[in-house]
């Protein structure tokens, strides 16, 4: 912008300069070289206050536009918190709980412990953007304990996963995603387990 307005007041004082010279006429006011700088620095210092304005506004612009993100991306983050943990499982567990308590009272706090710890995970691993694969696996050891306990012998678990993968890291709730929808759409639809 300062460029441009440097370079748009040089002709005219330019063309002024030059017929100021044959016809000495007090009409032209800009009719010396110096005056032709001083319109040059005038014109430059406001392209530059213009330029410093416009660039404000972008940056503002795009601040405001940063913020509207990181607002959207908590929201999509508390969506995510709020479906990572499926309502029908907690009614599920919650039922399944009050069965417990009157037929096995020491599984029942077994069972609580572990629903109690997977809601403490849910919580603490929100903020984060990946955890250990240890720490996914304990929370759907307590997951799969609560669902063993309600599908009993229809559901069976085989798990191979090698040691030197469990200090690897990964997005939270990533494996009980698809834990939770095989189960949904695997034994939970077939009652041979």
């Amino acid at each position: 912008g300062g460029v441009a307005c440097v370079l748009g007041s040089v002709p005219a004082p330019a063309v002024s300069y030059q017929f100021s010279r044959y016809y000495h006429d007090p009409v032209f006011p800009w009719s010396t070289s110096g005056d032709l700088c001083y319109n040059a620095v005038l014109l430059l210092v406001w392209g530059a206050l213009f330029s410093s304005f416009h660039l404000y506004r972008i940056n503002r612009a795009l601040e405001l536009n940063q913020a509207q993100m990181a607002a959207a991306s908590k929201g999509a983050q508390l969506a995510a918190l709020t479906n990572q943990i499926n309502p029908h499982f907690l009614f599920n567990s919650f039922s399944l709980l009050r069965v417990l308590v009157q037929r096995d009272p020491g599984v029942s706090s077994d069972a609580i412990l572990s629903l109690s710890e997977m809601m403490r995970h849910s919580l603490t691993t929100a903020s984060k953007e990946t955890i250990s694969l240890a720490e996914e696996i304990g929370f759907l050891d307590r997951y799969l304990f609560l669902e063993c306990l309600r599908f009993e012998d229809r559901l069976r678990i085989t798990r191979e996963v090698p040691d030197d993968l469990m200090r690897e890291q990964i997005p939270p709730m990533l494996l009980h995603t698809l834990v939770q929808n095989a189960i949904k759409h695997g034994i939970d639809q077939d009652t041979s387990g």
